[in-house]
């Protein structure tokens, strides 16, 4: 008997949509966030106001857009995975029905 692989579709659709919902949820509290960080930069002067802007420069917010970028990727992934499964199976199921008759 060979070795059989099974896919739980469903499971891979949750996990897909769910990664897809957390990017989602994330994206506009970074935009949200860019957009009044731009505003109180036009307004506050001082030590503090050099010191934050110095940090944001640094690319204090890349590793958040980075993570957008890696849930977008994850959930495709994920999707091509349960695509790629489906059509192993299919194409299983063909060569099993080629045998038989």
């Amino acid at each position: 008997m060979a070795d059989a692989i099974q896919a739980n579709y469903e499971q891979l659709k949750e996990i897909s949509t769910k990664l897809m919902q957390i990017n989602d949820d994330l994206v506009p509290h970074l935009n949200k966030t860019a957009e009044l960080t731009n505003e109180m930069g036009q307004h506050w002067l001082g030590e503090a106001a050099d010191k934050f802007e110095y940090d944001e420069s640094s690319g204090c917010w890349h590793p958040f857009y980075s993570l957008t970028e890696t849930l977008q990727a994850a959930s495709e992934r994920v999707d091509k995975i349960s695509q790629v499964l489906r059509e192993a199976e299919e194409e299983a199921g063909e060569r099993q029905k080629a045998k038989i008759h």
